[in-house]
């Protein structure tokens, strides 16, 4: 699907610190996999990570653990996972990466589905108590004469 590039830190214990791991983040048939130096930090399946688009960086709750990513494209990072919320300037830069002309993969998650066709509501059920609703016969009507 799409591959990133960023850092990796504890949520706790290295925001103090502002250091962390250089990572490769590869995005495929809803796996999420990071990788450090040819080794590999995890392999995760998108619908067990929880990700919140901060400030300082992508917050995946995996594993009982928080870690923090911070890539070298947010708008496509969070465009690619599926990320539907995000703050202000986040949002201005997803909304500017999909316009015609950029090269960023949309999560499927983001794509709106398909309509739905209308269901017609079954002939010969008459309404009781006279309720001034259409007579089965205008309903047929409205059935043949309606695509």
């Amino acid at each position: 699907m799409a591959d990133f590039n960023g850092s990796l830190e504890m949520a706790i214990q290295t925001v103090q610190t502002g250091t962390g791991l250089e990572v490769e983040i590869h995005l495929g048939e809803n796996r999420l996999r990071v990788t450090a130096h040819g080794q590999l930090i995890g392999d995760w399946d998108l619908d067990a990570v929880g990700i919140r688009a901060k400030k300082d960086g992508f917050h995946l709750l995996v594993e009982d653990d928080e870690v923090v990513i911070r890539t070298t494209d947010d708008a496509g990072f969070a465009l690619a996972v599926g990320i539907r919320s995000a703050y202000p300037a986040l949002r201005r830069h997803m909304a500017a990466a999909i316009k015609p002309g950029h090269d960023v993969e949309i999560s499927p998650r983001l794509r709106p589905s398909p309509p739905k066709p209308p269901t017609p509501e079954p002939i010969g059920r008459q309404v009781r108590g006279g309720g001034g609703g259409p007579t089965t016969r205008a309903k047929r009507a409205a059935l043949r004469t309606n695509p």
